[in-house]
């Protein structure tokens, strides 16, 4: 978010957000808060606070607010229009949108333009009216570890401040930014076919880009009719650049009827999700939300929490996957990751 687009805070108010996000940062790292009613008042409340709501009183701030058959953990209020932003809390690492149906579907039928999912840590800001998948209606997302506090206050200003609330400021800017995440999202879709077309048509103007690409690395020019020949030609699921497969020839899988082998484990699951995800970039955003384990793609690799000696790979689309795990592991990635794509899988050896 550029500066251009941050909502008009004033500065003393912004310096004490800041100052209660980097304290409630420091907490969240020592594991302060167990549970979800810690997170509540600990985290959820405390910025309300600071973001100029009462949340002493219920037509402001509306406590477990009845939604059909449950109850949401916070409605902000607005009259005459009752509730305008809905918001959910987990505990601290239990984010998930699975099971959340109702609670966007409240949104989208009331007319509530803003639903937030938090765990005190990361919060999610979703546009229930919106197209797609939940994971699609997301537009914003706040870790008050990760990112930087300054940037933290000001989304979360320009979304939930009570003022912006009120003044219909918040509503227009999730509108906007709603927007212009969906033109992302339509525009990703594209990026596979566009690239195939340019690598398998041997485009002349990609051609001259990979021969200049080539010669900046290596100062060697290749000839244009080798370059045409290497683009045009199907390479195999994993190029053999490191030698040949050692012991029993290393890990296989069977896609779509045809053996694949692989030196080493990494190599197989980079190449198998790099392969799915290029035939449809919107492979990797349904497989995050299908996964529903511990976070193993992600568009940041800060995302990941890697452990110090975790390994990552970069995947089309921007994407990481962390590749560090077990045989058992890289097994059910490869199997979910093939159910996901629609992908026929043959059997895996290690």
């Amino acid at each position: 978010m550029s500066v251009s687009d941050r909502i008009d805070l004033d500065q003393q108010f912004l310096q004490r957000l800041i100052a209660v996000i980097r304290d409630i940062r420091e907490k969240i790292m020592k594991g302060v808060f167990k549970n979800e009613a810690q997170v509540s008042m600990g985290v959820v409340v405390r910025l309300l606070r600071e973001l100029g709501w009462n949340t002493d009183d219920p037509k402001s701030v509306g406590a477990e607010h009845p939604i059909g058959s449950r109850r949401v953990d916070y409605a902000l209020m607005q009259e005459p229009f009752g509730p305008v932003v809905l918001i959910e809390v987990k505990r601290v690492g239990r984010l998930r949108e699975k099971g959340e149906d109702q609670l966007f579907d409240y949104c989208a039928k009331q007319g509530v333009p803003l639903a937030v999912l938090t765990d005190g840590k990361e919060w999610r800001f979703y546009y229930p009216g919106g197209m797609g998948t939940y994971e699609q209606r997301r537009f914003a997302t706040v870790n008050l570890v990760e990112h930087d506090a300054a940037e933290c206050a000001c989304r979360l200003g320009r979304y939930l401040e009570c003022r912006a609330v009120a003044s219909g400021k918040a509503q227009s800017n999730v509108s906007t930014d709603y927007e212009t995440h969906w033109k992302r999202i339509v525009v990703r879709k594209e990026f596979g076919s566009v690239l195939n077309s340019l690598v398998k048509e041997a485009d002349p103007r990609f051609v001259a880009l990979f021969r200049d690409e080539v010669e900046r690395r290596c100062q060697i020019r290749p000839d244009e009719d080798v370059v045409r020949e290497f683009l045009t030609t199907p390479p195999s699921l994993c190029p053999d650049t490191d030698g040949p497969p050692t012991g029993n020839g290393g890990p296989s899988i069977t896609l779509d009827g045809e053996t694949r082998r692989y030196r080493k484990r990494s190599e197989l699951l980079v190449d198998v999700f790099s392969t799915l995800a290029r035939r449809d970039l919107a492979f990797l955003e349904r497989f995050d939300v299908a996964w529903g384990f511990r976070k193993r793609v992600a568009r940041s690799r800060k995302e990941l929490r890697p452990d110090r000696d975790s390994a990552f790979a970069r995947l089309p689309g921007g994407w990481w996957i962390h590749i560090r795990c077990s045989n058992e592991t890289a097994e059910k990635l490869v199997r979910k990751a093939c159910e996901v794509a629609g992908v026929d899988r043959g059997p895996i050896s290690w």
